[in-house]
């Protein structure tokens, strides 16, 4: 099943969620979100195997996005990573076993230009430069078996981990956003060969091959910390 979704009238950001191969992995649910405005895009994917990963996902993108309306330091945005932690972590109830969980990622504008990129679990962020080559600025949060090792709502961790990083304005610079079920089951070297057929074409080709749900924001660097805004 393939369902795309465009949040944004402007060029310069492009968004599409796919939901893919729902059936043949036996997902009967989409536990990918996204959402974003004039500051911040970011991504979630609730914790596979807990219950209401869906949930979890969008209370953390609700509460990104309530607290981070404009340009902020680093400090604010891991404040605003820790009170989606807490909300989270909120939804658990008494002595559940696999209480509500979820990956975010984020790309947020930064105080006098460019962006910021936080994250925790194992959604990505992708720099994507102009010749469409890529480079991985995010870590996944997993051990050898694939166990997440950070994430949002964790109830054994003190606190949540937060990866982060700056990525400065640059022309021609993109950012990429997404759940795992973009990267999980295609080797790197296609990624960069489908994105210059389109992002429409290549998620909807990886929505053909994927066994997990597909979620994924471009980015255009420039455009974004250029403050472009919405049309109404």
């Amino acid at each position: 099943m393939l369902n795309r979704v465009v949040q944004s009238s402007e060029a310069w950001l492009r968004t599409e969620s796919v939901e893919a191969g729902t059936l043949a992995a036996g997902r009967r649910y989409q536990e990918d979100g996204f959402a974003g405005n004039d500051a911040i895009w970011a991504v979630a994917d609730g914790m596979g195997g807990h219950r209401a990963g869906d949930l979890a996902a969008r209370a953390a993108l609700e509460t990104l996005c309530a607290l981070i309306s404009e340009p902020v330091d680093a400090e604010t945005v891991h404040k605003a990573f820790v009170a989606a932690n807490d909300v989270v972590l909120a939804l658990a109830e008494p002595g559940e076993a696999r209480p509500p969980g979820s990956t975010l990622v984020a790309a947020i504008r930064r105080e006098g230009g460019g962006l910021h990129i936080a994250s925790t679990g194992d959604s990505r962020a992708y720099l994507i430069h102009p010749d469409d080559t890529w480079d991985l600025i995010t870590d996944d949060h997993e051990d050898a078996f694939g166990s997440l090792t950070a994430y949002l709502g964790d109830s054994r961790s003190e606190g949540v981990h937060v990866d982060s990083r700056d990525v400065p304005a640059g022309r021609g610079l993109r950012v990429l956003l997404c759940t795992d079920g973009f990267f999980g089951h295609v080797e790197h070297e296609t990624l960069e060969e489908l994105l210059p057929q389109g992002f429409e074409e290549m998620l909807t080709k990886l929505a053909e091959t994927s066994r997990d749900n597909v979620t994924a924001v471009l980015i255009d660097v420039d455009g974004f910390c250029a403050g472009t805004s919405r049309t109404p």
